[in-house]
């Protein structure tokens, strides 16, 4: 095995952690703080997003992205369901105190409805939906200047390896100069799919025994596996605030920049 030092990074939400978690299966004794001399991994949960990563010169960088509107279409998604079912209740529940409360003043009454429909609306609204843009893009402007400063880059597409590990496959036999056996890439992909881990991540606890803590995975934050699924997470109507975002964004990294 090659003395090689490797770091994992990645757009959030565009599959590095699901890389890593094939990474532990074909070299565990490397992934699992046990290293190679001179080997370093910096692993999902401390560091693997662009704007905190910087390159040191000496290590490969394994890097995934995926379209953006895909990527802030399930940072929409983490965010609605995390926030609605409390704080929309609270809302619908100050929006019917302040009827009863100043049901005598209707100015006041309408003023205090319509600043909870604010916070409704940057919840799930466009104010969400334009968020999540600026938060994708930021992510993309941060890879980019690490893709131009930096010479030791692989970047894999999320749409061509979240159901084919072959490319990455290759990439660890080159960088290692070891040899993945036809069955070790069978097993690997079969427990390692997107979809093999959204089925675990609906399991009761004792029946994955803690297998997603092993690869810093959130079982709240995997989704089932789909393209383009922003096309029915996004709402018709905030869409164009979408493509007006990270239209600039889609083209520079070769992805469709509207529907």
């Amino acid at each position: 095995m090659k003395d090689v030092k490797v770091v994992f990074c990645g757009v959030p939400r565009s599959g590095s952690t699901l890389m890593w978690q094939v990474f532990t299966h074909i070299l565990p004794e490397l992934a699992h703080h046990n290293p190679i001399p001179g080997a370093r991994l910096r692993v999902p949960g401390t560091r693997t997003t662009p704007k905190d990563w910087k390159p040191d010169g000496e290590s490969w960088a394994l890097v995934t992205i995926r379209h953006p509107y895909d990527i802030s279409g399930s940072k929409y998604t983490i965010k609605a369901k995390l926030a609605k079912p409390l704080v929309l209740r609270n809302v619908l529940e100050d929006e019917r105190m302040a009827y009863f409360l100043l049901k005598d003043n209707p100015a006041v009454m309408k003023e205090a409805i319509e600043k909870l429909a604010e916070h409704r609306e940057a919840i799930t609204g466009e104010k969400a939906v334009k968020a999540v843009a600026r938060y994708t893009r930021r992510q993309f402007e941060c890879l980019k200047h690490l893709k131009e400063t930096y010479k030791k880059l692989i970047i894999f597409r999320y749409e061509e390896f979240f159901e084919n590990f072959e490319p990455f496959y290759l990439a660890i036999e080159k960088l290692f100069g070891i040899k993945i056996s036809k069955d070790t890439r069978k097993e690997v992909s079969a427990l390692c799919n997107v979809e093999a881990n959204y089925k675990r991540s609906r399991a009761p606890e004792d029946e994955i025994n803690g297998y997603f803590e092993k690869f810093w995975l959130s079982r709240k934050h995997i989704q089932a596996p789909e393209l383009n699924s922003w096309k029915r997470i996004i709402p018709e109507e905030y869409r164009p605030a979408l493509f007006d975002m990270l239209g600039q964004t889609c083209e520079e990294w070769g992805y469709a920049n509207s529907e």
